[in-house]
Protein backbone atom coordinates (compact mmCIF):
# COMPACT_ATOMS: atom_id res chain seq x y z
CA UNK A 1 0.00 0.00 0.00
CA UNK A 2 1.47 3.40 -1.52
CA UNK A 3 1.35 6.46 0.86
CA UNK A 4 -0.95 9.60 -0.44
CA UNK A 5 -0.15 13.42 0.44
CA UNK A 6 -4.08 13.17 1.51
CA UNK A 7 -3.32 9.86 4.41
CA UNK A 8 -0.08 12.37 5.53
CA UNK A 9 -1.66 15.61 5.57
CA UNK A 10 -5.23 13.75 7.54
CA UNK A 11 -2.29 11.92 9.98
CA UNK A 12 -0.37 15.17 10.67
CA UNK A 13 -3.29 17.16 10.89
CA UNK A 14 -5.20 14.40 13.78
CA UNK A 15 -1.49 14.24 15.56
CA UNK A 16 -1.20 18.35 16.06
CA UNK A 17 -4.87 18.20 17.43
CA UNK A 18 -3.34 15.73 19.75
CA UNK A 19 0.21 17.27 20.24
CA UNK A 20 -0.17 20.74 19.16
CA UNK A 21 3.08 21.79 20.79
CA UNK A 22 4.80 19.98 17.91
CA UNK A 23 3.41 22.90 15.18
CA UNK A 24 6.97 24.29 14.78
CA UNK A 25 8.52 21.18 14.10
CA UNK A 26 6.10 19.92 11.43
CA UNK A 27 5.75 23.59 9.65
CA UNK A 28 8.23 22.68 6.81
CA UNK A 29 6.31 19.34 5.68
CA UNK A 30 3.08 20.59 6.13
CA UNK A 31 4.27 23.57 4.17
CA UNK A 32 5.48 21.33 1.38
CA UNK A 33 1.51 19.64 1.73
CA UNK A 34 -0.47 22.64 0.92
CA UNK A 35 1.94 23.60 -1.62
CA UNK A 36 -0.45 21.04 -3.90
CA UNK A 37 1.54 19.27 -6.72
CA UNK A 38 4.45 21.54 -6.14
CA UNK A 39 6.07 18.89 -4.20
CA UNK A 40 5.79 14.95 -3.75
CA UNK A 41 6.45 14.74 -0.29
CA UNK A 42 6.17 10.97 -0.25
CA UNK A 43 9.10 10.84 -2.87
CA UNK A 44 12.78 10.46 -1.81
CA UNK A 45 13.66 13.12 -4.56
CA UNK A 46 11.82 15.65 -2.68
CA UNK A 47 15.14 17.19 -1.15
CA UNK A 48 13.14 19.46 1.30
CA UNK A 49 11.34 17.20 3.10
CA UNK A 50 10.00 13.75 2.78
CA UNK A 51 8.04 11.23 4.71
CA UNK A 52 9.08 7.59 4.93
CA UNK A 53 7.11 5.17 7.44
CA UNK A 54 8.41 1.72 9.05
CA UNK A 55 8.29 -0.43 11.89
CA UNK A 56 9.61 -2.36 14.60
CA UNK A 57 9.35 -5.80 14.72
CA UNK A 58 9.38 -7.23 18.63
CA UNK A 59 8.79 -11.30 19.15
CA UNK A 60 7.41 -12.61 22.14
CA UNK A 61 10.90 -12.22 24.43
CA UNK A 62 10.54 -8.20 23.46
CA UNK A 63 14.13 -8.49 21.21
CA UNK A 64 13.88 -6.28 18.22
CA UNK A 65 14.89 -6.32 14.93
CA UNK A 66 17.75 -4.07 13.75
CA UNK A 67 20.31 -4.77 10.97
CA UNK A 68 23.98 -3.66 11.18
CA UNK A 69 24.47 -0.08 9.72
CA UNK A 70 28.20 -1.72 8.25
CA UNK A 71 28.97 2.62 7.26
CA UNK A 72 27.92 3.79 10.56
CA UNK A 73 28.90 0.66 12.30
CA UNK A 74 25.90 1.09 14.62
CA UNK A 75 22.37 -0.99 14.68
CA UNK A 76 19.47 0.33 12.95
CA UNK A 77 15.75 -0.28 12.70
CA UNK A 78 15.04 -2.22 9.26
CA UNK A 79 14.40 0.18 6.60
CA UNK A 80 11.82 0.62 3.80
CA UNK A 81 13.40 -0.54 -0.02
CA UNK A 82 15.29 -3.34 -1.47
CA UNK A 83 16.36 -6.69 0.84
CA UNK A 84 18.44 -9.50 0.05
CA UNK A 85 19.66 -12.07 2.46
CA UNK A 86 23.05 -11.61 1.25
CA UNK A 87 23.71 -8.17 2.01
CA UNK A 88 22.41 -6.99 5.68
CA UNK A 89 23.74 -8.14 8.96
CA UNK A 90 20.27 -9.12 10.83
CA UNK A 91 19.71 -9.70 14.10
CA UNK A 92 17.73 -9.52 17.10
CA UNK A 93 18.48 -7.90 20.73
CA UNK A 94 16.71 -7.07 23.76
CA UNK A 95 14.98 -4.22 24.40
CA UNK A 96 17.05 -1.76 25.51
CA UNK A 97 20.09 -3.64 24.92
Amino acid sequence: MAITADHISTTLTAYLSRFPEDEANLAVARGLLASGGDADVTSRKEFRGHVTAGALLVNDKREVLFIHHRVLDTWVPPRAGTWSPRTPRWSARPCGS
